[in-house]
């Protein structure tokens, strides 16, 4: 072994403390790499794994109903490569466990198995017999959240008629990766799910003869998309066309790809934050390094050793420290990447999902660390160059020390004591390392304010959506809409206090070159079940004319309050409407519009009809209501409020508890790095002064307060601009992680803060005491030796 090497390796051993200590922040940033990005490429490739195998279809255009004989003309049109139709609708299913009816999605497919578009992997059981009458394959996730299998029967309103059904398969689809059912914003396979039954059943028991209402295409990659949609549209309008969509837009897609997108811009962002603090603690610890070792370096080049050579042997060590932490971390990071992707398995259900450790990935992590190590040294080697074998043979010239601004201000000096006068002093004449902890200590609270916010958001969202906006017990849908009179017979079932009329109406608004396809919820005046509140919680009235959009909505349109919106009905009279925003409202989930109820309905030509209801119900009779509501058949689903906070909690609050409990982890694993080391070079550079005063007569404690006051006041002046980085970044991650389906309130409690502060003094305290302890072991004669 090279001379040099022993000397690296002895270097090593004289600072593992201090080493590890910025091995462990190096670990947590490549683990956070390796865990984002592992979860993501996995996800990535199985998506598109999935879409591929099972021909995932560009594009969906329902309808009301249209014959068959469309489809050649459809499919006729330049771009689409492969056209299939198919009956759907929505149904509910009758489970005897439950108190209310699960809605579901019937969508037929062929009786023969062929390969189609959008096609099913079936997990257990089989395709259809004959004709398949009465058989259905049914999607595996409600399946296991109820412990049905195949052989058992399912109970299904279809077309106002119960059937029971065979489940011959269980089966999962590319077009329900994501498991959504109508106004849900959370999968919830408990109470909803999709159904496959044979085309020749589905044509008699929907009254479809040779007729389809939904259909489905490929399109070739040199396609125009936006051109196909306008055709489609074209040919489709006189069967009551609800307008075609394409990819990007189908809802599980759309929120796959765009979480998808999320996690790898956290997988490039997070790291970042704690390797740029590492090479700043590095760049600290190499440049006392070579301070130290000035005489050293100076004999090495007395002795013939290059500048180049000694630089190389400095940045060895900044290297090996790099390497160090990128395998510490890329064994974290594809351990967590695992616990990841259970998580998101939750919300997506791929039938391949492969995990494996992903090289690239790996290689990217170790890459990434020994970059920024060796950014971190770099400025400790460039002062090797500068160190001259005559001049380094001397002791360092000592600084030169002016008076500080606190001192010049002596009235106010005065009056401070002697221990933080000193302390004071020794932060002015180390600016850089005071400037350095205290950043290390912004980020780590920021990072924490950032985590904790965010997990109170989830409270705060539940409390408001639930609690304020959502005051019902029950939200009832029929399959069609319905007379009035529909209401007063939920109104009169026993244990229903008060039921409130809802007419949902399926829209699409245009603003210019803006469209965004949502609902037009119409509502009573006077209601009490569905509150309309702005920013600060106030109750805002519903128009008597025009709309109310919700903020979201109207930022996605361009709109503000006095503006004109045309709408286009997708149901019914497919009504063409020109509309005036007249209100705003603040809202978590979903993106809707709101009218006056027998507006709306004069708008669509149905006056006095409604299509759901809003219930409260005596919570002693809740279970006699549900059965009651399933036994009637024009009852497509009811969704009780209870259940809907279970749900989300369930998935989102859990997941996030795991989740940011890591982040929590890391960042105080980074407070605790930068202050372990911040202390630990303090006390080296302060070794004689503090021996000093202890053979005048100080005692250990009064010397301790030195060194312990100094890190713990550059604690304290990190936590406020860490706050101050915590609430940017929760405002940040608010922005951009809104989406159609449910957006995080930017609310930012005190107890957030409160909680943040504790995390890091309670980490930074432990580091400062593990190094004053050091103190107790001090040998006075031989420091006072060292340094006289």
């Amino acid at each position: 072994m090279r001379m040099l090497d022993r000397k690296l390796l002895r270097n090593l051993a004289t600072m593992r403390m201090q080493v590890a200590a910025i091995v462990l922040v190096i670990a947590c940033g490549v683990a956070s790499y390796v865990t984002v990005l592992t979860a993501y490429r996995a996800l990535k490739q199985s998506q598109e794994a999935y879409y591929g195998r099972y021909r995932m279809a560009d594009l969906w255009a329902p309808a009301k109903r249209m014959p068959r004989a469309l489809l050649h003309k459809l499919e006729a049109i330049e771009g689409v490569r492969r056209l299939e139709g198919r009956i759907a609708f929505d149904v509910a299913i009758d489970l005897p466990v439950l108190l209310q009816p699960c809605s579901g999605r019937v969508i037929s497919v062929p009786h023969r198995h062929r390969q189609i578009l959008n096609d099913l992997h079936v997990v257990r059981g089989r395709w259809f017999t004959g004709q398949g009458t009465r058989e259905v394959i049914v999607d595996e996730r409600f399946a296991d959240a109820h412990g049905l299998d195949v052989g058992d029967r399912l109970r299904v309103i279809m077309n106002n008629k119960k059937e029971a059904l065979t489940i011959v398969g269980l089966a999962l689809s590319p077009e329900f990766v994501y498991l959504l059912g109508g106004g849900q914003v959370i999968p919830d396979a408990k109470h909803f799910t999709v159904l496959w039954v044979a085309e020749p059943f589905a044509e008699s028991v929907f009254d479809f003869d040779d007729a389809t209402n939904e259909v489905v295409a490929a399109l070739d990659r040199e396609a125009v998309v936006e051109d196909v949609i306008a055709r489609f549209d074209d040919l489709m309008t006189p069967y009551g066309a609800l307008g075609a969509i394409a990819r990007e837009d189908q809802l599980s897609n759309r929120f796959v790809t765009r979480q998808l997108k999320r996690l790898e811009g956290a997988g490039q962002m997070v790291p970042i934050t704690f390797l740029a603090v590492a090479a700043f603690v590095l760049h600290v610890l190499m440049d006392r390094l070579v301070r130290t070792q000035r005489t050293q370096i100076a004999v090495l080049r007395a002795f013939g050793y290059t500048t180049g050579e000694v630089a190389r042997h400095f940045l060895k060590l900044a290297v090996l420290v790099g390497v160090l932490g990128a395998a510490v971390g890329c064994a974290l990071g594809a351990w967590l990447a695992g616990g990841l992707l259970g998580i998101y398995k939750q919300f997506f259900t791929f039938p391949m999902l492969e995990f494996g450790a992903d090289g690239t990935v790996l290689a990217g992590g170790v890459l990434v660390s020994i970059v920024f190590s060796v950014l971190g040294a770099l400025g400790a080697v460039r002062a090797i160059a500068r160190i001259a074998p005559a001049e380094g043979m001397r002791a360092e010239s000592p600084p030169t020390y002016r008076r500080t601004l606190l001192e010049r201000l002596r009235p106010l000096w005065h009056i401070l004591g002697s221990a933080p006068r000193m302390i004071l002093r020794h932060m002015a004449r180390t600016k850089l390392r005071a400037a350095i902890t205290i950043t290390g200590v912004a980020l780590a609270t920021s990072l924490i304010m950032l985590t904790l916010w965010a997990r109170s958001g989830t409270d705060v969202l539940v409390n408001t959506q639930y609690g304020l906006i959502e005051r019902q017990d029950m939200q009832v849908r029929f399959h069609d809409d319905r007379p009035r009179s529909a209401l007063y017979e939920i109104q009169h079932i026993p244990g229903v206090r008060t039921a409130e009329a809802l007419l949902t109406v399926p829209v699409e608004l245009v603003n210019g070159w803006r469209t965004r396809r949502t609902a037009i919820m119409g509502l009573e005046q006077g209601q009490a079940l569905r509150a309309l509140l702005d920013r600060d919680l106030r109750h805002v009235g519903l128009p008597e004319d025009g709309l109310m959009m919700s903020r979201k909505l109207a930022e996605l349109l361009g709109l503000e309050v006095g503006d004109w919106v045309r709408a286009r009905v997708l149901t019914g009279g497919r009504q063409r409407l020109r509309l005036r925003l007249e209100r705003i409202v603040d809202e978590y989930l979903g993106v809707f519009a709101y009218a006056d109820l027998g507006r709306l309905s004069r708008w669509i030509d149905e006056e006095g009809v409604l299509n759901g209801a809003l219930v409260t119900v005596d919570r002693r009779q809740i279970e006699t209501v549900g059965r009651t509501l399933k036994e009637l058949p024009a009852i497509a689903s009811v969704t009780l409020r209870s259940h809907a906070i279970a749900s989300f909690e369930e998935t989102v609050g859990e997941t996030q508890d795991v989740t940011y409990s890591v982040w929590i982890l890391f960042a105080c694993i980074m407070t605790f790095g930068v202050m372990y080391n911040a202390a630990r070079i303090s006390l080296a550079e302060r070794q004689r002064e503090l021996g000093s005063m202890r053979v005048l007569g100080f005692t250990t404690r009064e010397v301790s307060v030195l060194l312990l006051g100094e890190n713990m006041l550059l604690a304290v002046l990190g936590l406020v601009p860490g706050i101050a980085l915590g609430i940017w970044f929760a405002w940040l991650l608010a922005k951009a992680g809104e989406t159609d389906l449910f957006r995080w309130p930017f609310v930012v409690h005190p107890a957030t803060a409160f909680w943040s502060v504790i995390c890091v003094l309670v980490f930074g305290l432990l580091a400062n005491l593990l190094v004053v302890r050091r103190l107790r072991s001090l040998d006075l004669v031989q420091v006072l030796k060292e340094r006289g």
